[in-house]
């Protein structure tokens, strides 16, 4: 590619170009015109929904894609380490990213051509983060992927899908008998609506839109959310899922041993295994500065009549963690005398690690 064809500034190398193809066997791989000189380089436009569709419909959604983004001029971006591989945005939307584009295209395509077909009573099999799999009246098998396209559910990483998976998992179980709707073809694969529960009055697509998008449903009242952590930053710190994008909560009224400091993963480990897989509650007070949430979390307590455990609390009383606002110092003097955790050694306080180590990254 010749100098004059592009321009640097302190994000990249960036250019204008049109889009003239994709390669429908690999997405990720475009061909961009300037100046009618044609070059070819690899995208972020990776999309499950595309996945999802058999090689002739890929083929025809890629085309039509294409015919709508004709005439419109491309702002490309890409980073010198990272040869040959550009992130692409339309000028004329704002500099609206041409992933984001692709994906809405790509859900329309399939709403538009699916249609509501019959329902069937089956029992479970499998339940993956890709497709259910039944067992009929007469032992038969089938495969099936299930509706989840408009609860940002596909926007997710394989191994953030699992999580998502494996709780549903725990109220829809093998051998269990449910409720499945057609809800049209794509490619070799039908799409189906699940119902499960008493009257099957339960959905699947609502339980999982209420999941992953915790601030669209009974959120935010008296400063009180649910929602399903997609991630364990370190001994004080989660990311929960929340629609599209996660949101990172810090736990109130404690302070973890960092990353690098003695116990620090041993602290994450206790919080990860206190939250995996489990609905929590969170209430918070306030963002703090690095714009994560202040809050206290709460997972259900599984002996009956037992109010739900406090994890910031919890931490605290194991040796996870020290009280940093006055609200958990009668925990932390019992772990101290206990010996629990941290207390087992010369602990060093968070902050003055942090103080002395000042290049740790604020998370």
């Amino acid at each position: 590619m010749s100098k004059d064809f592009y321009f640097k500034d302190d994000s990249g190398v960036n250019f204008s170009c049109n889009i003239k193809s994709f390669n429908p066997e690999k997405l990720g791989e475009v061909i961009l015109t300037y100046n009618d000189q044609d070059y070819s380089f690899k995208t972020n436009l990776k999309n499950v929904y595309i996945n999802m569709m058999s090689h002739v419909e890929k083929r025809k959604f890629l085309n039509d894609f294409l015919i709508s983004l004709k005439h419109l001029k491309m702002s490309a971006l890409y980073q010198e380490d990272k040869p040959d591989i550009v992130e692409l945005s339309i000028h004329s939307r704002n500099m609206k990213p041409l992933r984001k584009e692709l994906q809405e295209f790509a859900r329309e395509y399939l709403f538009k051509n699916r249609q509501k077909g019959k329902t069937y009573e089956v029992k479970v099999k499998m339940l993956t983060p890709d497709e259910l799999i039944v067992k009929d009246s007469k032992g038969n098998d089938y495969s099936f992927k299930y509706d989840l396209t408009d609860t940002h559910f596909y926007e997710y990483t394989e191994e953030e899908r699992r999580k998502i998976i494996k709780y549903a998992q725990s109220f829809i179980k093998e051998g269990d008998t449910i409720r499945i709707t057609e809800q049209g073809r794509i490619g070799y694969s039908c799409f189906v609506d699940i119902n499960y529960g008493y009257l099957y009055a339960n959905s699947l697509i609502n339980n999982i839109r209420e999941i992953i998008k915790p601030y669209q449903t009974q959120t935010l009242y008296n400063n009180v959310f649910y929602a399903l952590v997609s991630k364990v930053i370190d001994g004080d710190t989660i990311e929960i899922f929340n629609g599209d994008k996660k949101e990172r909560i810090r736990l109130n009224g404690i302070d973890s041993p960092e990353k690098k400091q003695a116990f620090g993963e041993h602290a994450r480990s206790a919080l990860y295994n206190l939250v995996k897989n489990k609905k929590i509650k969170v209430e918070y007070t306030k963002e703090e500065k690095y714009g994560r949430i202040l809050g206290t979390i709460y997972i259900p307590n599984s002996e009956y009549m037992h109010p739900d455990i406090n994890v910031n609390k919890k931490l605290v009383e194991e040796g996870y963690a020290i009280s940093n606002n006055q609200l958990y110092t009668y925990e932390e003097k019992k772990a101290k005398e206990q010996k629990k955790g941290i207390w087992l050694i010369n602990f060093e306080d968070p902050r003055k690690y942090r103080e002395k180590n000042k290049f740790i990254k604020k998370r």
